[in-house]
């Protein structure tokens, strides 16, 4: 059933609209939600699936608070949307605007473009990415000082074995000493299994 939605004189902003708008208040807020999420069928207009009452969001369109309410859809309600997904909306809106793209293109106008993009890729899918390339593991530094101890101790005058990090001056020295030729022999020798970092 329609709620009861009673027409109240709206504040100087509204006027400056020649639409007819309609205020909700915060009384009539989950009535307002329960209606429309009927009206809907249950449907979130964004996932397209029955999503139930208790996990859906009155969404709206924010506004500024120096510009009227009706013009462009600002401060107006535009659907009942499943919690998660309405959180999104938001994300992304708050992104588009502060990456400056809304100089170049409307969202909706660059949304349709992404969708297109991920779906039909300008470059043929055959290329990996250098970032994908699979990196070797990184050798711990326990299992490498339990190797230097039984090394020591069976060859105390032969070169010491170092472990190596990698510089940077941004960052602290990580850990990036790989399993070399020499140190996998070694962990053979000694009959003890190389442990590595994970990740």
């Amino acid at each position: 059933m329609k709620p009861k939605l009673k027409r109240r004189k709206l504040k100087s902003n509204f006027q400056k609209s020649s639409m007819d708008l309609v205020q909700i208040t915060n009384n009539e807020k989950a009535e307002f939600r329960t209606w429309w999420h009927k009206k809907q069928n249950l449907i979130c207009p964004l996932l397209k699936i029955e999503v139930p009452l208790n996990n859906v969001a009155l969404d709206h369109k924010h506004k500024r608070k120096k510009d009227p309410v009706g013009p462009n859809g600002d401060g107006l309600i535009r659907g009942v949307v499943q919690l998660q997904a309405n959180a999104l909306e938001g994300k992304i809106i708050n992104s588009f605007k502060r990456l400056g793209l809304d100089k170049f293109i409307e969202l909706p106008a660059l949304l349709r473009n992404i969708a297109d993009y991920l779906e039909n890729p300008p470059i043929p899918q055959k290329y990996i990415h250098p970032n994908e390339i699979k990196k070797e593991p990184v050798l711990s530094r326990q299992s490498f000082n339990q190797l230097v101890r039984l090394y020591h101790k069976k060859y105390p005058k032969r070169k010491e074995l170092t472990y190596t990090y990698s510089r940077s001056k941004k960052h602290k020295p990580k850990p990036s000493q790989k399993l070399t030729k020499t140190l996998k022999q070694l962990y053979s020798e000694f009959n003890v299994k190389p442990k590595f970092y994970k990740g």
